[in-house]
């Protein structure tokens, strides 16, 4: 009996022990829960590819992206991506942490024809969208580019997301910068590593000409203040500056612009047909496209209708791209779509400039138009919505059309906008001989 009565109990023991192992077993399978991170236009982030896709040529370890998952439970996970072209991109694994996390997605197959291919990837109920490049059969060596602004500062660096001290950096810290691209294929570029972070990029280019590539960011920063990064493609360098700041500071607007183009900074108005802050726009991110890199601001009404508005910075000089017959009487047969250089840093009163000629048919007759500016006062003071502002630019411009090669003259109607130093456009007024359309700005946050 005494026997058989601790057969027993090391029956029982084990039978204990092997149901925690199971039960331990368990819990490290459970799948866990997040979502997948994007930009404002639905593309995956950080955006970061690795290796060279090249049509007719097998893919290896080097070939892989990198998705950000915000992750809200621990616990295995699976990502993949939709198959096209002859290739897929998949990944799994364990979060072992809520928050960001990154994951390495691993391509496999072969490309079959070079061409451009929209990837969806998905995880738990969210997805996001990630575009290859694939390269031509015997495309696929170094690409020939330099740095614009090499030897100096980075020309047309635009710095997004924030640089907090000791906090870890997201996939939305980034550089971007202008290359010119001699000869097309696979290309890598980095930073030094300063106060505990660094940038870099890799891809594929596919046309010559000046392009634009994004460098992530990596790291954590240790210290508040300018740092200054050199950028390394060869043998040549150039320079930019990230701001760090404090954890609940926010922080500095670059350059106290007249029109701040930092991301994820807000504008709400008043929309002219309705009182109240019925009008917000929210910076995004930037998006490329001909070539350019833009900071698309998406635009709410009060019912819910949203639309995008596309700016950039070149030197001192700010363009919208859009319609370009969208702040004239005249109407263009045809959509006709470029960059409107709407204001400048550094003016002084009275300056004055044009932006560039557009050429189309309105009713089938050739037109042209263009917008003459004004800078009618480059320290001015102005109210409104019970704020004054100081350091303001009053800019008067207006549309002018020539008619069959005829002289440009001026359409009856007449824009008045108003920038503040620090805060961006706080009052825009277009009148025609008995209308006027106002928005004027209620709330803002510049970050």
């Amino acid at each position: 009996m005494k026997n058989l009565l601790s057969s027993l109990i090391c029956i029982l023991f084990l039978s204990f022990l092997i149901s925690c192992q199971k039960e331990r077993s368990f819990e490290t399978a459970s799948p866990g829960k997040g979502s997948l991170q994007a930009d404002g236009t639905g593309d995956c982030l950080p955006k970061t590819i690795f290796g060279t896709y090249v049509a007719g040529k097998a893919l290896n370890d080097s070939n892989y992206i990198e998705v950000e998952v915000s992750v809200s439970s621990p616990g295995s996970y699976t990502i993949n991506s939709d198959a096209h072209n002859g290739y897929s991109f998949s990944g799994s694994g364990t979060f072992s942490s809520i928050g960001a996390n990154r994951v390495k997605l691993k391509a496999t197959g072969q490309p079959i024809t070079s061409r451009t291919d929209d990837f969806i990837i998905r995880y738990d109920s969210s997805v996001c969208l990630i575009q290859i490049t694939v390269l031509s059969g015997g495309s696929g060596g170094p690409a020939a580019f330099t740095l614009q602004g090499a030897g100096a500062t980075c020309m047309n660096a635009v710095v997004s997301g924030s640089f907090v001290k000791s906090q870890a950096l997201t996939a939305a810290s980034k550089v971007d910068v202008q290359i010119n691209v001699t000869t097309i294929g696979s290309y890598t570029v980095s930073t030094n590593t300063v106060n505990g972070f660094s940038f870099s990029g890799t891809g594929s280019l596919t046309a010559t000409g000046l392009q634009t590539i994004s460098l992530r960011a990596n790291g954590t920063p240790l210290n508040d203040g300018p740092t200054t990064f050199t950028v390394t493609a060869g043998a040549n360098t150039c320079t930019f500056s990230a701001t760090v700041t404090t954890a609940g500071t926010p922080p500095p607007v670059p350059s106290n612009d007249h029109f701040p183009l930092t991301q994820n900074s807000w504008w709400s108005y008043d929309d002219p047909n309705n009182a109240g802050d019925t009008i917000k726009r929210v910076n995004k991110g930037s998006i490329s496209f001909n070539n350019t890199t833009y900071q698309e601001f998406v635009e709410t009404d009060k019912t819910g209708n949203s639309g995008s508005y596309y700016y950039r910075k070149a030197g001192n000089d700010y363009f919208e791209n859009t319609f370009v017959d969208a702040y004239s009487l005249l109407t263009f047969d045809s959509t006709i779509e470029g960059d409107i250089l709407f204001l400048k840093e550094n003016l002084t009163t009275n300056a004055t400039w044009n932006s560039a000629e557009f050429s189309g048919k309105e009713n089938g007759v050739a037109k042209k138009l263009r917008y003459v500016f004004t800078c009618i006062d480059a320290n001015a003071t102005f109210s409104v919505g019970g704020k004054s502002f100081t350091n303001v630019y009053k800019i008067n411009f207006k549309p002018q059309v020539s008619t069959s090669g005829g002289a440009f003259t001026n359409e009856p109607l007449d824009w008045t906008a108003y920038y503040a130093k620090g805060i961006g456009l706080i009052y825009i007024k277009g009148s025609i001989p008995g209308f006027d359309y106002i928005t004027s700005i209620r709330n803002w946050l510049v970050l």
